[in-house]
């Protein structure tokens, strides 16, 4: 069937708009989703071991001893990075691209949020040490 010159194709807009309404509703459910935090520390939760999580909160100032996996292990900007936390690293695993270390664990969310760092995990060699 052919449109004469007179008709609107009105489809495509209802369409538009339909998908906007979508979009807007979808990013303010995530924007309220992130400002209501739990008590969990942010970047920790996604990164860290839950054990370790629950050390750092329950215990700040206490010290963890933990494993680090490095995005770049050729770098020593990870290992900087603990040191400017208070840390200290106490050995090399280069066969897992990381390291073990002991910092504080009000530092622990800090040292997830870098991007440097991939997972960090409990020590549970150092323990023995």
């Amino acid at each position: 069937m052919r449109r004469t010159g007179g008709e609107r194709k009105t489809g495509g807009i209802g369409v538009r708009m339909l998908a906007v309404a979508a979009l807007v509703t979808c990013s303010l459910a995530v924007a309220s989703w992130v400002r209501a935090s739990p008590a969990t520390p942010s970047f920790a939760r996604y990164k860290a071991d839950p054990a370790l999580v629950r050390q750092a909160s329950t215990n700040p100032a206490r010290d963890l001893r933990i494993v680090i996996r490095e995005l770049h292990p050729s770098s020593d900007r990870a290992e900087r990075l603990v040191a400017g936390l208070h840390g200290s690293v106490t050995r090399h695993l280069g066969m897992t691209g990381g390291f073990a270390a002991r910092i504080p664990g009000s530092s622990l969310d800090t040292l997830a949020g870098s991007p440097e760092v991939v997972l960090i995990r409990s020590d549970v060699t150092g323990s023995r040490s």
